[in-house]
């Protein structure tokens, strides 16, 4: 049968679901480097452009690796340079080790230069290239006023093109005035019926 009693039925409301802890407070200095960290995924460098291309199975032509190795060599080269010139502005005998370690590397860095030059024994650069870089100028404009010097000569030649042209026609026309038949035998071999107008 039955049982005489039911248990008395739970009549308090259940408990709130439990929260998830508070996160804990971080600190504004780790979040300033979160977020520098973070911008500087964002912004890809010059190596991670280089690596995209490799994987994109391209791989980076020849030449252009070989101008890079150069470019970094120098840049290297003139910052050794102007370091020396501050260690000799303001010499101490103290700064004797200093200077001699910057000598070396000066040494170094023109070897270094030197093994680039075999790999760049085939490019040829105008001089007038290195007479821009000593006036100060922008060694790119070279070929831009090239190109624009090139544009006036053309127009020059075609000039004078023209004016033959022209000789040409007035010297055929008097001259079939003064030697009729000569100048028909000459048109009849050219090939030309009628005296250029």
């Amino acid at each position: 049968m039955f049982p005489s009693s039911f248990p008395a039925k739970d009549s308090s409301p259940a408990p709130p679901p439990a929260l998830d802890p508070a996160p804990e407070e971080t600190p504004p200095s780790s979040r300033k480097r979160k977020r520098a960290s973070g911008s500087r995924k964002e912004r890809p460098g010059p190596s991670s452009s280089r690596c995209e291309l490799q994987t994109e199975g391209r791989a980076v032509p020849a030449m252009a690796e070989k101008f890079d190795h150069l470019e970094e060599h120098l840049e290297k080269f003139v910052e050794n340079i102007r370091q020396l010139g501050i260690i000799v502005s303001d010499f101490q005998p103290s700064s004797q080790a200093g200077l001699s370690q910057k000598l070396n590397f000066i040494v170094t860095g023109l070897q270094d230069i030197d093994k680039c030059r075999q790999q760049l024994h085939d490019i040829m650069v105008p001089l007038e290239v290195f007479e821009y870089i000593d006036q100060g100028r922008n060694p790119q404009l070279y070929t831009k006023e090239c190109l624009e010097r090139a544009l006036a000569k053309n127009e020059q030649v075609k000039g004078k093109i023209d004016t033959m042209k022209k000789f040409k026609s007035l010297l055929i026309q008097e001259l079939s005035k003064v030697f009729p038949e000569d100048m028909a035998k000459y048109r009849s071999i050219r090939g030309e019926d009628h005296p250029p107008s």
